[in-house]
């Protein structure tokens, strides 16, 4: 499979496995309530509240802000202002984990792809990152008045994980890409058969006859080479 198809495929189906490892971390591991040291608590609950009136927000919505966090707080932060919060370390690594597992198991086919797959996790998060801080400075241009939303947010990101928006979506996204990556090519390698890394091309090639004269004939042997693509 080629490394187009594996990035930007595997990428988008690796987004949704990591929406859905959001929900996870969101409800299970309390992902909301670890990030902010406690300063929020039971947002998972007050979610679940929110189910109970509209079923799909549900799901909908701990789904998108666990996504949220997941590629705004980078496992570096983690390790330097909370390392002793196992809880949070679970919660941030599983989810990147397990996404990288499921799509090097429908894509990859060797420990390279397995690689690639995990990195491909980070394609869409920083092109719609690019977009969103994009779509809030046109938005605070269009309303005026002096509110610049896009500083605003970035104020927050900031104050939360001491790095702008942009530079927090790609750290957290390149750590977590190249960690699900790991477990990517993990499976890649049990997956790889050298059986059936494609058909040996057989190559005919002629050599000089320096037979003597009198010797027997060698004319119509031949020999060949065997070439394998292990694309």
């Amino acid at each position: 499979m080629g490394v187009p198809k594996i990035l930007f495929l595997g990428g988008l189906l690796g987004g949704i496995f990591l929406l859905l490892m959001g929900w996870v971390a969101f409800t299970v591991f309390h992902l909301a309530d670890a990030v902010t040291g406690g300063l929020l608590t039971n947002v998972s609950a007050l979610t679940s509240l929110l189910g109970a009136a509209m079923p799909a927000l549900g799901v909908i919505v701990p789904m998108i802000l666990g996504g949220l966090i997941l590629v705004i707080f980078p496992l570096d932060w983690a390790l330097t202002y909370r390392p002793d919060d196992i809880g949070l370390m679970f919660a941030l690594i599983i989810p990147w984990a397990v996404a990288g597992v499921l799509v090097a198991l429908i894509f990859a086919h060797n420990a390279k792809q397995g690689f690639l797959c995990g990195i491909a996790l980070m394609v869409y998060p920083i092109i719609l990152g690019i977009i969103a801080i994009a779509g809030l400075n046109a938005l605070s241009n269009s309303i005026g008045g002096g509110l610049d939303i896009g500083a605003l947010v970035n104020g927050v990101i900031e104050g939360l994980v001491d790095r702008s928006l942009i530079v927090a979506i790609i750290t957290a996204t390149l750590e977590g890409g190249a960690l699900a990556g790991v477990f990517g090519a993990l499976i890649g390698s049990v997956k790889y058969d050298p059986g059936n890394i494609g058909t040996g091309k057989k190559v005919k090639s002629k050599s000089k006859d320096t037979r003597a004269p009198g010797a027997p004939s060698t004319e119509g042997k031949k020999e060949e080479d065997l070439f394998v693509n292990f694309e």
